[in-house]
């Protein structure tokens, strides 16, 4: 950032350029640090994008992985994939640029803030944020044939009770494992790999 700063006020003249419309604006430089910027942002939301991907084959993980791989879907869409192509197709309109990324960057935060807003109303409504099968995902039914689904009561593999043991279990070690600090007899102690391996060793 200080780079462009600096880019910028040493090449401070802007440029007086005529819009299909017929009026004038002015072109700045740090539009295409804003290309730049909008190209980066798009490369990250895919690499995230790919990995919520993965992890959706997996078991015990948090239905949050869900709400983000929606959310980028709905980030690139709406958030640097617009901006680039508003760059290209509506770089002699500025007004209409402006409108046209600030309404769907709008709409892309508004639509991501419900994706993840909705499931934690919609637990505190039902009273319902202690069960974990709200916001983790454990398997506790094999696919059923007949109804094509693991949602149904016919073929399940373990019961109600193991199914919380188990749930709480795995958030256990995830919160374990991915701490770096913890509170041990009141003091801030560092949790270093060899303390991990020996909970998760002693949990199982």
């Amino acid at each position: 950032m200080l780079f462009i700063f600096a880019n910028i006020k040493n090449n401070s003249n802007l440029i007086d350029v005529a819009g299909v419309n017929g009026k004038w604006f002015y072109e700045c430089k740090l539009e295409n640090y804003d290309l730049g910027f909008d190209m980066f942002e798009l490369i990250i939301f895919s690499i995230l994008l790919i990995k919520c991907n993965q992890l959706s084959h997996y078991n015990e993980v948090f239905k949050y992985t869900k709400s983000i791989s929606y959310s980028t879907k709905v980030g690139i869409l709406l958030g640097p994939l617009l901006n680039i192509i508003s760059y290209v197709v509506l770089s002699k309109q500025r007004y209409s640029k402006i409108i046209f990324d600030t309404l769907l960057n709008t709409s892309a935060y508004f639509i991501i803030f419900i994706i993840f807003i909705w499931k934690i109303l919609y637990c505190i409504i039902q009273e319902n944020g202690n069960n974990t099968q709200m916001y983790y995902i454990l398997r506790r039914h094999n696919r059923c044939a007949i109804h094509n689904t693991m949602t149904c009561s016919c073929l399940l593999n373990i019961s109600q009770e193991e199914y919380n043991i188990n749930a709480r279990r795995s958030i256990d070690i995830y919160k374990t494992c991915s701490s770096f600090f913890g509170i041990v007899d009141g003091k801030l102690v560092y949790i270093n790999k060899d303390s991990k391996v020996k909970f998760v060793n002693e949990i199982l």
